[in-house]
C-alpha cells in the first residue's frame, strides 16, 4: 500500500496541534504508529504494508489495523481499499479535535493469533488456550499511575524483563498491570508465568497473554495450581490419554502417580508404556491403570527396555500358553483310556498247570 500526502517535506513536522489535542489521549503505540506513517509520507508516496509496520514495531497486524482504525475516526488519514485489501493511505490535514463526538479506543485488545493459541495449549500448557471470545485489557490510566508505587508491581517489570531480555514495551505494562489489577495474579504466579513461557521458547506479549487468560479461565491462582495444570498436561501424560482414548479431562492424581511410577521408579521409555496401555485396550477394552501396571511390572521383572522387547516377551508367553494348553490337552486324551483298570493274566502259566480250558472253566466259575 502507499502513504499519501498532500504535501511532501524534508523533515518530519509534527503540528502543535497534533501534540495538545491528539497525542494525550491516544495510546502509545497508536501515537507511534501515527509518527512512522508521517516519517513515510515525506517519501513520495512509500510503497509498504501492514506486516512490514506490524514487524518494525513488533506488534501484530491486528494491533496495526487498530492503530489504523483509531486515527481513522479521529479525521487524521483514510483508507483507500480493494475489497478487504488497503492499497493506500492518506494522511489528512491536523483539524481541531471536535471533542463531541470522540471516540477512544482501550489500548490493547487480546485477539490471540491461531498460530499462538494452538502452541499455548502443550504443556500448558503445553497447559493453556485462547479464550473463546476475544478480552478486551484495558487499565486506566489512574490504575496504572498508582502501581507505579507497587513495589511487588515493580518487581513484577524487573522480572519480566530479565527472563524476557529486553525492555518492556507500554503494551506489555498494560498486560502486566491488566494480570495484576484485574485478574489478581500474585506477584509469584506472574513470575512464574514469564518463567514458563521463556522455558517454551516464546518471548512474545501475545503468548505470554494467552497462557495466562487460559490459566485464569481454568481457575488458575497460585504457582503449585500452575504447576499441577502444567504436570497434567505434558508430553508424556498426553500420549498416554491417547492410547487410553481418554479425551476431555486431564489424569487424576492417582494416574498420574502410575505415571511417575512407570516412567520413574520402574524407568520404562514412554514408547513401552504407550505399548502397554494399548494391549490394555486390546484386553479389557477399556482404560485401566491397575491392568497397566501389572503388565508394566511384568516386563520390568523380565528386563524389558525397548517396544521390541516387551512384544517379542509377549509372543514367547503366548507360545509358551500355546504349548502348555496342547500338552495338557494330550495328557488329559491319554488318561482318559486309563481308567480302565486291565487284567494281569500270564496266559503261559495257566497252560503249563492245566491247560486253557482249565483256564477258562475256572474264569466262568468266578464270573458266575
Amino acid at each position: 500500500m502507499f502513504i499519501k500526502n498532500q504535501e511532501y517535506l524534508p523533515v518530519t513536522a509534527v503540528t502543535n496541534r497534533f501534540i495538545d489535542e491528539y497525542m494525550p489521549e491516544a495510546n502509545g503505540e497508536f501515537v507511534k504508529i501515527y509518527l512512522f506513517l508521517l516519517r513515510l509520507s515525506g517519501q513520495a508516496d512509500a510503497d509498504i504494508q501492514v506486516a512490514a509496520i506490524a514487524d518494525r514495531f513488533n506488534h501484530t497486524e491486528a494491533d496495526v489495523m487498530r492503530a489504523l482504525r483509531y486515527w481513522e475516526k479521529q479525521g487524521l488519514l483514510a483508507m483507500e481499499k480493494e475489497g478487504d485489501r488497503i492499497t493506500a493511505i492518506r494522511l489528512l490535514p491536523v483539524g481541531e479535535k471536535n471533542l463531541a463526538v470522540e471516540e477512544t479506543e482501550p489500548p490493547v485488545e487480546a485477539e490471540t493469533e491461531a498460530t499462538e493459541a494452538s502452541t499455548a495449549r502443550t504443556p500448558v500448557t503445553e497447559a493453556a488456550a485462547a479464550p473463546k471470545e476475544p478480552v478486551q485489557i484495558y487499565v486506566s490510566e489512574n490504575s496504572l499511575n498508582q502501581l507505579q508505587t507497587d513495589m511487588d508491581f515493580k518487581q513484577v517489570l524487573f522480572v519480566a524483563e530479565t527472563y524476557l531480555g529486553r525492555t518492556l514495551s507500554v503494551k506489555d505494562v498494560q498486560l502486566f498491570a491488566y494480570l495484576y489489577d484485574q485478574l489478581h495474579f500474585s506477584e509469584d504466579l506472574l513470575e512464574y508465568l514469564v518463567e514458563y513461557c521463556v522455558s517454551k521458547e516464546h518471548r512474545s506479549c501475545r503468548y505470554i497473554e494467552s497462557v495466562a487468560l487460559a490459566w485464569h479461565q481454568d481457575g488458575i491462582r497460585t504457582v503449585e495450581q500452575a504447576k499441577e495444570m502444567n504436570r497434567a498436561y505434558n508430553r508424556e501424560n498426553r500420549q498416554i490419554m491417547q492410547a487410553f482414548g481418554i479425551s476431555g479431562r486431564i489424569l487424576t492424581r492417582d494416574e498420574r502417580k502410575f505415571v511417575e511410577k512407570w516412567l520413574g521408579e520402574y524407568a520404562m521409555p514412554l514408547a513401552v508404556v504407550v505399548e502397554a496401555c494399548g494391549r490394555t485396550m486390546s484386553a479389557i477394552h477399556q482404560p485401566s491403570f491397575e491392568y497397566t501396571d501389572k503388565i508394566i511390572f511384568a516386563w520390568k521383572q523380565a528386563g524389558v527396555h525397548t517396544v521390541e522387547e516387551a512384544r517379542a516377551h509377549q509372543e514367547n508367553r503366548r507360545l509358551g500358553r500355546k504349548a502348555a494348553a496342547s500338552a495338557e490337552k494330550k495328557d488329559t486324551g491319554s488318561r482318559r483310556y486309563q481308567n480302565y483298570r486291565g487284567r494281569d493274566v500270564d496266559y503261559d502259566a495257566l497252560i503249563a498247570q492245566g491247560g486253557l480250558d482249565s483256564f477258562r472253566n475256572n474264569r466262568v466259575a468266578s464270573e458266575g
